[in-house]
């Protein structure tokens, strides 16, 4: 039994009821579309041509691979949200191992791609955060208060964010993304 949260997006309701979603959510739902898609059409690549299954393979999927790739790394490129760049590592790992249980195979190297691609821009953003936090002048940081101070408190909402998306996952098994809860 799937909720909801773990079904991909339909295009054609989103854009009727002028649904807006984070990119993290488009990003989980086009990789599990893409996910099925292969599944399905694994078995009979791999029995209609046989030993010559893995080229007809990158012929029916090669374009929709490049075309998903080259979009991350446009999108990537104005990414500062280090929080979305951990959900989509954490979503293509857990992706990597559920077409390796569904013993499919075809998309390893596409999840290496997406790996190469999300591990350096998280890596330098967060070099951004802490020179932000580092190059940080006290005196232009506001009155001192009774209360914790703003910038203490955003930094302990982004390490509980950090956390609870590095967990192994929610209590009802799934990814966590694109629920609509969480600190975001």
């Amino acid at each position: 039994s799937s909720s909801s949260k773990d079904m991909p997006i339909l295009a054609h309701v989103a854009l009727s009821e002028k649904r807006k979603y984070p990119y993290e959510v488009i990003f989980k739902s086009v990789i599990m579309h893409l996910m099925d898609s292969v599944t399905n059409e694994y078995v009979f690549v791999r029995k209609f041509f046989q030993e010559h299954g893995p080229d007809a393979f990158q012929g029916i999927f090669g374009r929709t691979l490049s075309l998903i790739l080259e979009q991350l790394e446009n999108y990537l490129f104005n990414c500062y949200d280090c929080l979305g760049l951990l959900l989509m590592i954490k979503l293509t790992h857990a992706n990597k191992r559920i077409m390796k249980e569904r013993r499919v195979d075809s998309l390893d190297k596409f999840f290496d791609n997406l790996t190469n691609l999300l591990w350096p821009r998280l890596k330098t953003v967060m070099d951004k955060q802490l020179r932000s936090v580092r190059d940080g002048d006290v005196r232009k940081l506001g009155a001192i208060e009774l209360h914790a101070h703003y910038v203490s408190r955003r930094y302990a909402e982004f390490t509980c964010s950090i956390l609870q998306i590095l967990q192994k996952g929610t209590k009802d098994g799934s990814s966590g993304i694109g629920s609509g809860s969480g600190p975001r």
